[in-house]
């Protein structure tokens, strides 16, 4: 079940990315804040397999 809301939630955040790409360019702050969310989320979804 875990790995079911680990994969839907990394699915969402590549969506979210693909929308971000085709953004104008006035969001691009907006683009960073949401690159680092996923930078975060890939290291801490490996921190997590980690302790399994």
């Amino acid at each position: 079940m875990e790995n079911i809301k680990l994969l839907s939630q990394h699915l969402n955040l590549q969506w979210k990315s693909l929308e971000i790409i085709n953004l104008p360019n006035q969001n691009r702050s907006n683009k960073k804040e949401i690159t680092k969310l996923i930078k975060k989320n890939i290291s801490n979804r490996g921190k997590k397999e980690k302790k399994n």
